[in-house]
């Protein structure tokens, strides 16, 4: 380890973890076939797993993009549609451009 290692060194080999609260992957998509997205809760207390923890309410959220690809919203509801469920916005927000 350095003698002065950025916060991010630091925790990298020091072994500690921290929760994800955002990331970015870029794919072509014509790599995929058939993407899923696992996502699975890991409790943790002082830094170990968590011996009977209470189950916690989340969500993933995932912004897609592909501008070769004009109906890709409509796509992924028909294909998904007994799993996906299109969110209702409760707050009317401007949309800056």
């Amino acid at each position: 380890m350095k003698k002065y290692a950025t916060e991010e060194e630091s925790r990298s080999d020091l072994g500690k973890w921290e929760t994800v609260l955002h990331g970015e992957k870029k794919m072509r998509g014509s790599s995929l076939e058939n993407p899923v997205f696992d996502i699975h809760y890991n409790a943790r207390e002082a830094g170990a797993k968590a011996t009977g923890a209470e189950k916690i309410r989340y969500a993933l959220i995932i912004t897609v993009e592909a501008p070769k690809h004009a109906d890709l919203y409509n796509d992924i509801l028909k294909a998904y549609a007994k799993i996906l469920v299109p969110i209702q916005p409760q707050v009317s927000l401007p949309i800056r451009v």
